[in-house]
């Protein structure tokens, strides 16, 4: 009897480790690798991986960059000579910022790229221009500009040189100063500009800006001591005289107004060699050039009136001056 229990027994007891042994868990999750394992069968379900690509927009190559951990990461910094930057969007859509929330991430087995164009703003500079110690220009330019110089100052008795500050590619604030050279010259000149129609409106002619090109022109390569516009309202519908225009016009393009001598009296050719002879009565010059367009030389008897009216001044009859012109050839 006893012996039959001790076997009874043990059989139950095999039988409990046989159950218990076989309940095995069907599947598991492994954090690490981001996968789903099944024991039964063995097969894997890869979680797909989130990728960046970035377009740095700055001169590098663009680049795909894995994202390790899609709910903490961090974009990679990125620099450009000039720009500031100011962050990374979605591709081809400036107006949507990237950040976590509208991120796609992988829910499947596919992968996700994602590309990032980076946004920048050009940084700005100044840039001033300076003639003998007074600041004449101020700018406000981007990274990279070629900067247009203002016209110098004129300063009688002194010749501009060149800009001692290079200004065609900005890439800092910039100081740039006009150099001068003293003029070395006994004799005095002084041009004289005759002018022309003014139109109803109060805008200058074509042919009064021609002359006024060629005073520009004739002032770089003589230096006049002083320029003398000239012309009165011969159309009162204009509102300002021939002189007057000549004058504003002048000033803007950087001509000291202390070197402008208005007559604006004339309405001719000859009143204007007249009137500009009694305007010079007591300046000391040496030569005068008359600055005009061809016509006016092959058309009137423009040098004969200036010439009569120096004669016809005594006061400037006893100066002795040479009187030369200065004009465009026929065919401009």
């Amino acid at each position: 009897m006893k012996k039959i229990g001790i076997v009874f027994l043990l059989g139950i007891y095999s039988l409990f480790i046989f159950t218990n042994g076989c309940k095995k868990e069907e599947k598991k999750i492994d954090n690490n690798q981001e996968t789903i394992i099944d024991d039964k069968n063995n097969d894997v379900e890869k979680i797909g991986d989130l990728y960046f690509h970035y377009y740095f927009n700055n001169g590098e190559p663009d680049l795909t960059v894995k994202v390790d951990d899609p709910k903490n990461y961090k974009l990679l910094d990125v620099t450009r000579d000039g720009y500031q930057f100011l962050n990374y969007y979605f591709y081809n859509d400036a107006n949507q910022r990237i950040d976590y929330d509208n991120i796609t991430k992988p829910t499947g087995s596919n992968d996700i790229i994602i590309k990032l164009d980076a946004q920048w703003k050009a940084i700005k500079y100044k840039v001033e221009f300076y003639c003998q110690g007074s600041r004449v220009s101020l700018k406000s330019v981007e990274y990279g500009t070629n900067v247009k110089a203002p016209n110098p100052t004129i300063i009688p008795g002194y010749k501009f040189i060149e800009w001692d500050n290079d200004y065609s590619f900005i890439t800092k604030d910039t100081i740039v100063n006009a150099i001068y050279e003293e003029i070395v010259n006994p004799s005095k000149t002084i041009l004289v500009v005759l002018g022309n129609w003014m139109n109803d409106d109060g805008t200058m002619s074509a042919t009064m800006k021609k002359r006024l090109a060629l005073c520009l022109e004739a002032y770089d390569k003589f230096n006049p001591d002083y320029i003398v516009v000239t012309g009165g309202m011969a159309n009162a519908k204009a509102g300002i005289s021939e002189a007057q225009a000549m004058y504003s016009y002048l000033t803007t393009m950087g001509i000291n107004p202390g070197m402008i001598i208005k007559e604006d009296q004339s309405l001719s050719t000859n009143q204007n060699a007249i009137y500009t002879m009694a305007k010079l009565e007591n300046f000391d010059f040496d030569n005068l050039i008359i600055v005009s367009t061809i016509e006016h030389f092959v058309n009137y008897q423009t040098v004969k009136y200036f010439n009569d009216a120096a004669l016809a001044n005594q006061k400037i009859k006893e100066k002795n001056i040479n009187i030369m012109i200065y004009t465009n050839n026929a065919n401009s």
